[in-house]
């Protein structure tokens, strides 16, 4: 998938759903450096998250099959520094860049209202974007 994403920069993708009964438009735009990822039920940015996926920390037991660990770092440019936003925002980046995707994610997102099924509901929509081939 990354490859053809890669081929023609950028790439602009967008739909709209109805979560929890409000109209949601949905914009991925895959750049060179990063991904623009607009989720919002105003019509405007509203809170721009900036996240970024750290190196891999090998865990102890990963000689014996273990894992490697990624961690993230998520930073509020504008809007409200709430720790929703840094949940929503890594799970964003994990749903836009798939399961090895390592490109920093630019988020912007203006929810009424935030729950842990209105947040399925938009990490399902945004791995449809990120599905669909390109022309």
């Amino acid at each position: 998938m990354a490859a053809a994403i890669d081929g023609s920069l950028p790439v602009c993708r967008q739909s709209a759903a109805l979560i929890d009964g409000v109209h949601t438009d949905f914009l991925a735009s895959w750049y060179s450096d990063r991904i623009l990822v607009l989720v919002t039920q105003f019509q405007k940015f509203g809170t721009l998250v900036s996240v970024t996926r750290d190196q891999p920390v090998a865990r102890p037991d990963q000689a014996q099959g273990g894992t490697d660990s990624h961690t993230f770092t998520t930073k509020v440019l504008m809007g409200d520094d709430l720790p929703i936003w840094h949940v929503y925002g890594q799970q964003i980046f994990k749903a836009i860049n798939g399961e090895d995707g390592c490109k920093p994610v630019l988020v912007a997102i203006a929810l009424q209202n935030h729950s842990p099924e209105i947040l399925k509901c938009i990490l399902g929509q945004l791995e449809s974007i990120r599905q669909v081939q390109t022309p």
